[in-house]
């Protein structure tokens, strides 16, 4: 289903979001059909907004550098 969704998403020029990915196993077949926005647990627990921000923050510098 998921597979079918991602090409569906694709036909129509939109982006997919994938909701609850828990394992690494999960995020590479996700990565692999062409899913590249993902949230859940396996990229970072619900947090309060001034950890978020300084999450965020933490994200972009690792990304410079």
């Amino acid at each position: 289903m998921a597979q079918t969704v991602i090409a569906l998403a694709r036909g129509l020029d939109l982006q997919v979001v994938a909701e609850g990915v828990e394992t690494p196993e999960q995020q590479q077949w996700l990565l692999h059909h062409g899913c590249h926005l993902l949230q859940g647990y396996l990229l970072a627990r619900p947090m309060p907004l001034n950890e978020c921000e300084m999450f965020l923050e933490r994200l972009a510098a690792d990304a410079v550098s």
